[in-house]
């Protein structure tokens, strides 16, 4: 995290978040991301027992951390799922929509929101063999799965999504409950 001279705020980078994941979300390096996002929100555990996730969106940031219940994120049996403890496992940075600000965070591995497709894929060619693709663009990257949407023509990245490698221990509910702004 850096100060910028330009903004009131402390700057997170991708870096100090991805560092971050597997962090319990009340733990001392995802409370010092929440005070440089200067956002009071905190996640809290879903009613009902219906979702194991929650997230925290800091519309002025232009990010959005995702958290899961321990005992999801680690495939425990089922009856288990809601009694654990939240943590950090997602990070959306997004260029900016509707009320939602630019994230002005440094993105990994060199990656910029006005990278194309083509230039965005020529940066993660080391990765090329993890690499799924149809709308957006997934890799395997650096202990965790890099997503990249793109503007609807493909010349610029629309947000970049992040998430622990182990965010998915069932496919068909984890990854699927939150739905794309």
């Amino acid at each position: 995290m850096r100060n910028s001279s330009t903004h009131s705020h402390t700057v997170v980078g991708s870096d100090a978040i991805i560092g971050a994941f597997g962090s319990l979300a009340h733990a001392d390096d995802v409370e010092a991301i929440f005070q440089a996002l200067g956002t009071y929100r905190r996640p809290e555990r879903p009613a009902g027992g219906q979702s194991f996730h929650d997230w925290v969106l800091v519309r002025r940031q232009g990010i959005e951390l995702g958290f899961a219940d321990s005992e999801y994120q680690s495939a425990a049996d089922q009856h288990r799922w809601g009694h654990g403890e939240l943590l950090l496992v997602q990070a959306y940075f997004y260029s900016g929509f509707d009320d939602v600000q630019p994230f002005v965070g440094e993105l990994p591995l060199g990656l910029k929101f006005a990278d194309s497709r083509n230039v965005a894929r020529a940066k993660l060619a080391a990765y090329e063999a993890t690499r799924h693709s149809f709308r957006s663009d997934t890799w395997d990257v650096e202990g965790y799965r890099l997503t990249v949407t793109y503007v609807g023509d493909g010349t610029a990245i629309d947000r970049s999504h992040r998430m622990s490698r182990a965010c998915c221990p069932h496919p068909r509910t984890a990854c699927n409950e939150k739905a794309e702004p």
